[in-house]
């Protein structure tokens, strides 16, 4: 979910919040995509879509699964244009970092 922009270049943003079902991409699989233009680690968590991506000002937002928070918005490739789409997004992955996170919540 987010509420990024729903087209790049967009000057406005959408006035409800915005939804997408992704598929969760494999490190190896998002590693080869991007070749040396960015380094997948463990992590980070990938997804795709056939006609949709990460877009300006989704940053910081949630990737859920099964109703559980599993990826934070980190980075893309081309801000949600359409010729970018065989880029995954890359999300912080939230169980690797749980330690890190716990630590700055306390």
């Amino acid at each position: 979910t987010g509420w990024g922009r729903t087209q790049g270049g967009a000057s406005t943003l959408p006035t409800d919040l915005q939804y997408q079902r992704l598929s969760i991409v494999a490190a190896p699989d998002c590693n080869a995509r991007y070749g040396t233009v960015q380094e997948v680690t463990a992590r980070m968590v990938c997804t795709e879509h056939k006609t949709a991506s990460v877009c300006g000002g989704d940053s910081g937002g949630p990737l859920v699964v099964d109703g559980k928070l599993v990826g934070i918005v980190s980075w893309t490739m081309g801000d949600c244009r359409p010729d970018t789409t065989a880029y995954p997004s890359g999300y912080a992955d939230v169980a690797n970092q749980l330690t890190w996170l716990t630590d700055r919540i306390k």
